[in-house]
């Protein structure tokens, strides 16, 4: 009697075994997937800001404005806010929404440092 039992049973796993991996399988790709995007302009202009940085504080994820400003980021966890950074102008943080899609268009002031003269010498 236990002869036949053990042959069904190891059946029974192959055709079970491949159904398991497809469930876990399935459970692990469906998380959340955000995305946020927008565009970086000039607070004073109007004009959009090419290559500004933009992340989300506190995690190692963030992306690059385009050459109109543009930017798309997609990610799988969210932070509290957007942190916006670029040469010459103050940095900026704009909270974020627990949404699936969102907008943020972000406007920087320009920073009031100014570069000091530069003294260029060679040697001869």
């Amino acid at each position: 009697m236990f002869a036949f039992i053990v042959p069904v049973a190891k059946r029974m796993l192959f055709r079970l075994l491949p159904l398991a991996f497809l469930l876990t399988v399935h459970n692990i790709s469906a998380q959340p997937i955000y995305s946020i995007t927008g565009k970086v302009t000039d607070a004073q202009t109007g004009e959009g800001i090419p290559f500004a940085s933009i992340a989300l504080k506190g995690k190692s994820v963030g992306t690059q404005s385009d050459f109109d400003g543009n930017y798309k980021l997609t990610v799988q966890t969210l932070a509290d806010s957007l942190v916006t950074s670029s040469i010459g102008y103050i940095t900026s943080r704009k909270p974020v929404s627990i949404v699936a899609q969102q907008t943020i268009n972000i406007q920087l002031s320009a920073s009031a440092q100014q570069l000091k003269e530069v003294i260029v010498r060679t040697r001869g």
